[in-house]
């Protein structure tokens, strides 16, 4: 069963008994015969952060200060994962005392709602992490220049930093911006991965130029097709960036080689290493927020957007000195 699918279930609230229908046994991944009818054995399977609200929603709901009963909780599936699950009902019959009888109502699986709004807050608990960091250091600044009017040398200087913090700012934004606009677009396509990657250098050549960075490019004789769409150049394109403007490297070497199970595309300089807590985002765990300085922001959107094109990144640190990135992309078949 696919996620978003719906099951119906009815509570018979005299006996305290649960029935399901079949599609619960897809959905949860338990025969209906294991757990049974009783009400207790589906609540063990809440989550236990989620359980007082659960019971509190329905307590609120009986006591009719809500039309419906509904809640978004856990539950714990049959191989150990968990997921979320709307869930919500209402009382279709009563007895002659008018007691609630019959509890009818429906689950469906919402994970995948679920993650993408968590990939969202996370990533606006980001932006405020780093542009706050950035909003520090332009006030600073610019306090400085207004306590000492009489260096105009370093007025001009404070002036010329601040005014950089700002425009770091502004780039992130610009980035977060470009991040909502690639989650929106429909996952299609192929594309050739050197022909990208030509693209790419020839867009930022000015740039590397100025930097004095020299790029080490691949010259492969032929190679495949990956999936993905047009946001394998931006996602090329800041990881070189990025590296360059973070990092202080002189040196970036680039190779591309298709394998039996993907083609595999590396990308290592010779600047400074990342923080752990930066690699981690590229496994999927939390920032901490500790290391903004880093570029904690930028890194996030790589990520995403590379999972955006069913593509997996692996960070290590490089023999050259500083970072590798071994990006995973999925071929066409």
């Amino acid at each position: 069963m696919s996620a978003g699918e719906i099951v119906f279930w009815d509570w018979d609230m005299v006996e305290d008994k649960l029935n399901f229908d079949e599609r619960w046994e897809e959905m949860i991944g338990y025969d209906i015969d294991e757990l049974g009818e009783d009400r207790s054995i589906w609540k063990d399977l809440i989550h236990p952060e989620d359980i007082k609200m659960v019971e509190k929603e329905l307590e609120r709901y009986l006591k009719g200060e809500t039309r419906i009963y509904e809640t978004i909780s856990r539950m714990k599936t049959k191989d150990g994962k968990w997921r979320y699950f709307l869930d919500a009902g209402k009382v279709v019959e009563w007895d002659e005392n008018d007691n609630p009888k019959r509890f009818i109502g429906i689950l469906r699986d919402v994970t995948d709602q679920m993650k993408a709004e968590e990939r969202k807050n996370f990533l606006h608990t980001l932006l405020k992490q780093d542009l706050g960091s950035k909003s520090q250091t332009i006030r600073g600044y610019l306090q400085l220049l207004e306590e000492e009017l009489d260096l105009p040398e370093k007025h001009r200087e404070y002036l010329k930093k601040a005014k950089k913090a700002s425009g770091e700012a502004d780039e992130i934004l610009g980035l977060a911006k470009k991040l909502e606009e690639v989650e929106k677009t429909e996952w299609v396509g192929e594309k050739n991965i050197v022909k990208v990657l030509e693209q790419v250098l020839d867009d930022i050549s000015n740039f590397v130029e100025r930097k004095g960075v020299e790029i080490e490019k691949p010259h492969p004789e032929k190679i495949g097709k990956v999936k993905g769409d047009y946001s394998l150049n931006m996602f090329l394109s800041q990881i070189l960036l990025s590296r360059i403007q973070l990092s202080q490297c002189d040196t970036i070497r680039i190779d591309v080689r298709e394998r039996k199970e993907d083609i595999l595309l590396k990308i290592e300089d010779n600047g400074k290493k990342l923080p752990e807590d930066i690699k981690n985002l590229f496994i999927g765990e939390s920032y901490t927020g500790e290391t903004t300085g880093v570029g904690g922001v930028r890194y996030y959107m790589l990520r995403e957007i590379a999972r955006h094109n069913n593509a997996n990144i692996e960070v290590k640190d490089s023999d050259i000195g500083g970072v590798r990135f071994d990006v995973h992309l999925k071929k066409t078949e």
